[in-house]
Protein backbone atom coordinates (compact mmCIF):
# COMPACT_ATOMS: atom_id res chain seq x y z
CA UNK A 1 0.00 0.00 0.00
CA UNK A 2 1.48 3.31 -0.58
CA UNK A 3 0.42 5.95 2.32
CA UNK A 4 1.87 8.70 0.27
CA UNK A 5 -1.67 8.22 -1.50
CA UNK A 6 -3.69 7.78 1.03
CA UNK A 7 -6.44 10.86 2.21
CA UNK A 8 -5.59 11.53 6.19
CA UNK A 9 -8.59 10.30 8.15
CA UNK A 10 -10.35 12.93 9.97
CA UNK A 11 -10.04 12.10 14.08
CA UNK A 12 -13.14 10.72 15.33
CA UNK A 13 -14.58 12.55 18.37
CA UNK A 14 -15.26 10.07 21.31
CA UNK A 15 -18.35 11.91 22.74
CA UNK A 16 -18.28 11.60 26.67
CA UNK A 17 -20.26 12.12 29.72
CA UNK A 18 -20.19 12.15 33.19
CA UNK A 19 -21.88 10.48 35.82
CA UNK A 20 -21.13 11.01 39.63
CA UNK A 21 -23.12 9.87 42.43
CA UNK A 22 -23.44 10.36 46.73
CA UNK A 23 -25.29 8.17 48.60
CA UNK A 24 -25.60 11.15 51.33
CA UNK A 25 -27.12 14.56 51.18
CA UNK A 26 -23.95 16.36 52.10
CA UNK A 27 -24.27 18.10 48.65
CA UNK A 28 -27.30 20.02 49.17
CA UNK A 29 -25.99 22.16 52.12
CA UNK A 30 -23.17 23.04 50.58
CA UNK A 31 -21.38 25.17 47.76
CA UNK A 32 -18.81 22.33 47.06
CA UNK A 33 -19.40 18.95 47.39
CA UNK A 34 -18.27 15.35 46.76
CA UNK A 35 -20.40 15.65 43.52
CA UNK A 36 -18.89 19.29 42.53
CA UNK A 37 -15.58 17.36 43.37
CA UNK A 38 -16.69 14.32 40.67
CA UNK A 39 -17.23 16.54 38.34
CA UNK A 40 -14.71 19.28 37.83
CA UNK A 41 -12.41 15.57 37.92
CA UNK A 42 -14.21 13.91 35.34
CA UNK A 43 -14.11 16.73 33.28
CA UNK A 44 -10.14 17.22 33.42
CA UNK A 45 -9.54 13.76 32.31
CA UNK A 46 -12.14 14.09 29.55
CA UNK A 47 -9.89 17.32 28.78
CA UNK A 48 -6.71 15.49 29.16
CA UNK A 49 -7.73 12.76 27.03
CA UNK A 50 -8.44 15.63 23.69
CA UNK A 51 -5.55 14.53 21.52
CA UNK A 52 -6.98 11.00 21.35
CA UNK A 53 -10.31 12.88 20.67
CA UNK A 54 -12.23 13.05 23.58
CA UNK A 55 -14.65 15.51 23.99
CA UNK A 56 -17.85 16.54 26.70
CA UNK A 57 -21.03 16.20 26.02
CA UNK A 58 -22.93 15.44 28.75
CA UNK A 59 -23.27 14.71 32.38
CA UNK A 60 -25.41 12.77 34.77
CA UNK A 61 -25.43 12.64 38.56
CA UNK A 62 -27.51 11.42 41.06
CA UNK A 63 -27.30 12.80 44.63
CA UNK A 64 -27.87 11.15 48.11
CA UNK A 65 -29.13 7.85 46.02
CA UNK A 66 -27.86 4.48 47.64
CA UNK A 67 -25.51 2.65 44.55
CA UNK A 68 -26.99 -0.67 45.38
CA UNK A 69 -29.51 0.30 42.74
CA UNK A 70 -29.95 1.43 39.24
CA UNK A 71 -33.39 2.96 39.69
CA UNK A 72 -31.51 6.29 39.97
CA UNK A 73 -33.00 9.33 37.86
CA UNK A 74 -29.50 10.26 36.94
CA UNK A 75 -28.67 6.47 35.72
CA UNK A 76 -31.98 6.72 33.90
CA UNK A 77 -30.93 9.77 31.94
CA UNK A 78 -27.51 8.60 31.06
CA UNK A 79 -28.89 5.34 30.03
CA UNK A 80 -31.48 6.87 28.02
CA UNK A 81 -28.58 9.12 25.86
CA UNK A 82 -26.70 5.86 25.52
CA UNK A 83 -29.45 4.18 23.79
CA UNK A 84 -30.09 7.14 21.81
CA UNK A 85 -26.50 7.00 20.59
CA UNK A 86 -25.13 10.18 22.27
CA UNK A 87 -22.84 8.50 24.30
CA UNK A 88 -19.25 6.72 23.46
CA UNK A 89 -17.63 6.54 26.96
CA UNK A 90 -18.72 7.47 30.03
CA UNK A 91 -16.61 8.58 32.81
CA UNK A 92 -16.79 8.00 36.31
CA UNK A 93 -14.78 9.17 39.04
CA UNK A 94 -14.75 5.57 41.21
CA UNK A 95 -17.27 2.79 40.96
Amino acid sequence: MNLQNTPLQQKKHIRCWDYCRTSNDEWENSDFSSLDAQHECNKAYISSQQQEGFVWTGHAEDGGVSGGTLNRPGMKTLMQAIEAGEVDCVIAYKI
